[in-house]
């Protein structure tokens, strides 16, 4: 299986942004797919960021991402490409592509996608599978850097939107499944319990 640190995408946004923006001349954000991205950029920060190349984030002096627990996050991925997100054309090529057979629902979408894990380089936009680890470079830890949790967002900005919107509450995961995603998001793991819990 393919390094979830390494997929490599061909997507529009990866082939033209960055994951790193300036919001002011001290502070950036570093972007994770998956963690309330949409809410920073289209709301709490709107019009205020510009996009930053990795080779400048050296350039200032705080910053900060936002981390979600992994099995919150690969549960909303599973609700987005599979069961009511906005790439569930896409989650649905994938299946057809690895020629499944087993009936797509909350129940079964999590077996059905860590049993074919390594494949998950070939679903349309990968980058949003690769971990929450794998989006931050090692720049980062030389400023003066925040973890924020997902869940404190509306404290933190002083916002009452819902960063969540999916279904992702709805998926069922087996202990099997739990361990799978343990294993393959183990950098995960390790930086939420370091730096949120």
């Amino acid at each position: 299986m393919e390094n979830l640190n390494n997929i490599t995408c061909q997507c529009k946004y990866c082939n033209t942004r960055t994951y790193y923006f300036a919001i002011n001349e001290e502070l950036v954000w570093v972007e994770i797919p998956k963690n309330a991205s949409w809410l920073i950029k289209e709301y709490i920060f709107k019009n205020k960021m510009k996009i930053l190349n990795k080779d400048k984030i050296n350039k200032y002096t705080e910053g900060f991402t936002i981390l979600r627990d992994p099995i919150s996050r690969f549960k909303s991925l599973l609700s987005h490409y599979f069961i009511s997100g906005t790439r569930v054309k896409m989650g649905r090529a994938w299946l057809r592509l690895i020629n499944n057979k087993i009936p797509v629902s909350n129940q079964t979408i999590a077996g059905i996608v860590l049993n074919n894990f390594d494949k998950i380089h070939l679903i349309s936009e990968p980058h949003h599978w690769r971990t929450q680890r794998s989006f931050i470079p090692d720049e980062f830890f030389n400023l003066n850097y925040n973890f924020y949790d997902i869940n404190t967002i509306g404290k933190v900005f002083n916002t009452d939107l819902k960063t969540n919107t999916s279904e992702s509450d709805k998926i069922i995961l087996s202990d099997e499944d739990i361990s799978k995603i343990k294993k393959y998001y183990i950098d995960d793991f390790n930086l939420f319990n370091e730096h949120i819990l």
